[in-house]
């Protein structure tokens, strides 16, 4: 199967890579692979688009339609039946997603995360009601993986460990811990030994190429390197 054009790839491709390197993606590969499996198994599924920048899903059945989103680094577990329970909430120590109603009438929702009481990011609107195709996210895709954009500028993990009550967070060389109880710990990784270690034991996954993933953002103009001999170490 070839790579999808718009620089998202393959389900082959994505399923492989996870498999051989613990490859992720960003929320146009989760997300549009998680549509593709929930079609599989016979549910009624589109994608919608979230500010101009998230692509979400949403997934119909008999007369309520869910929001389904595997691809936002936000506490989703299940699906969340937003236009029939405007107080719902997806929370996990202190971070919260509220899918709210602004005109419930003409289909119009909005999307809002707080951290500690304080909103984190842009609030997202969008329509329900509004079916995209993933070809049209392909120009947004395309400018997301421009030099110089958030994704082309960080090395980035988000793992949610629900049994272990905890959530974990790479960010370059800082790895940080949210507990369920909201309690917090960051610690600064002073190596790149340290950095796959984490990786590796924290996050389960031993095979992500890090060091090469560190030299790209190097070509890229994002000294990690010297980020991490700041923090006191090579």
């Amino acid at each position: 199967m070839p790579e999808i054009s718009g620089g998202i790839p393959s389900l082959e491709t994505f399923v492989n890579n996870h498999r051989d390197y613990h490859y992720g993606g960003t929320c146009y590969v989760l997300n549009s692979n998680l549509k593709l499996l929930l079609q599989a198994v016979g549910f009624a599924c589109y994608h919608i688009k979230l500010g101009n920048e998230h692509i979400g899903i949403i997934v119909h059945i008999a007369d309520d339609r869910y929001y389904v989103d595997c691809g936002a680094a936000a506490p989703f577990f299940k699906p969340v039946r937003f236009e029939t329970d405007a107080h719902n909430i997806s929370s996990f120590g202190g971070d919260r997603v509220h899918l709210l109603p602004e005109e419930p009438q003409q289909h119009q929702y909005k999307y809002v995360r707080y951290i500690q009481d304080k909103q984190s990011g842009k609030t997202w609107h969008f329509d329900s009601r509004q079916p995209y195709q993933i070809q049209d996210f392909y120009s947004i895709v395309s400018e997301s993986n421009r030099p110089g954009t958030t994704f082309m500028t960080i090395l980035r993990c988000q793992l949610y460990q629900t049994k272990n009550e905890r959530s974990l967070s790479l960010v370059n060389n800082k790895f940080g811990i949210r507990y369920a109880s909201g309690e917090t710990a960051v610690r600064t990784l002073t190596s790149v030994q340290e950095i796959q270690q984490v990786l590796a034991d924290e996050f389960k996954l031993p095979r992500l190429p890090v060091a090469e993933a560190i030299a790209v953002l190097e070509t890229l103009e994002v000294d990690l390197r010297r980020n991490i001999r700041r923090s006191g170490l090579l």
